[in-house]
């Protein structure tokens, strides 16, 4: 999984959060389906942040994992 960047280091911070928490809620799957989730998560804010881009990233990281 390729880890976003984000410009603001305040969203980079709620990013980074969140993956980290969604790694130890999926510890105990298959390393397969704990890869499948974590790329699924990250595609979902991935496309939420570039539909949204220019707009206030701490506002999208929050309402993009919110989802």
């Amino acid at each position: 999984m390729k880890v976003l960047q984000f410009n603001n280091r305040n969203a980079q911070r709620v990013y980074d959060d969140y993956i980290s928490r969604s790694k130890k809620a999926i510890k105990i799957l298959s390393e397969k389906d704990k890869e499948d989730c974590l790329l699924e998560i990250n595609s979902y804010i991935y496309e939420y942040w570039e539909q949204n881009q220019g707009k206030d990233e701490i506002k999208n990281s929050l309402t993009g994992m919110k989802r």
